[in-house]
């Protein structure tokens, strides 16, 4: 019924292979832009990503030692995903880490002016002849949570 003779079955493949040569180059092309799109992208992403990792370990090293463990934590993953060359997620990582470490850095900075300004506040009150204890109130304690390494 559907046997073909090895003439027509040679005419058949004879009109297939300009249809399979253009199916073979098309996904040659494919293959060849998605690789593109590949290098170029870790060409484009590779710098900023290790831009955000040396502005992350800025961030870190002037950070308060009571944060410094878990965004240390974040930092090494970060290098290891940019070793990996994941800098689609090295760079997100980064971006979060960095932004909440800015943001601690600032809290931080903010404490550490109230306490300047307390202290001041307390010296004057000295000066007029009360006595605080600083352990008491818990401001010595705070100021060595805040202590930078």
């Amino acid at each position: 019924m559907f046997a073909l003779s090895t003439v027509e079955a040679a005419l058949i493949s004879d009109e297939l292979w300009p249809y399979i040569y253009v199916i073979f180059v098309i996904s040659l092309c494919a293959i060849a832009i998605g690789y593109w799109f590949i290098v170029h992208d870790e060409v484009k992403r590779r710098p900023i990503a290790k831009e955000r990792i040396v502005s992350l370990a800025k961030a870190v090293d002037e950070m308060a030692d009571f944060a410094r463990p878990e965004f240390k934590e974040r930092l090494s993953v970060c290098e290891d995903l940019f070793q990996r060359k994941y800098y689609d997620r090295c760079l997100k990582l980064a971006d979060k880490a960095l932004g909440e470490a800015e943001e601690l850095n600032g809290i931080t900075k903010q404490l550490e002016t109230e306490i300047i300004t307390t202290t001041s506040k307390m010296q004057r009150a000295r000066e007029v002849g009360l006595e605080i204890d600083e352990d008491g109130i818990g401001l010595a304690q705070l100021m060595r949570d805040l202590k930078r390494g």
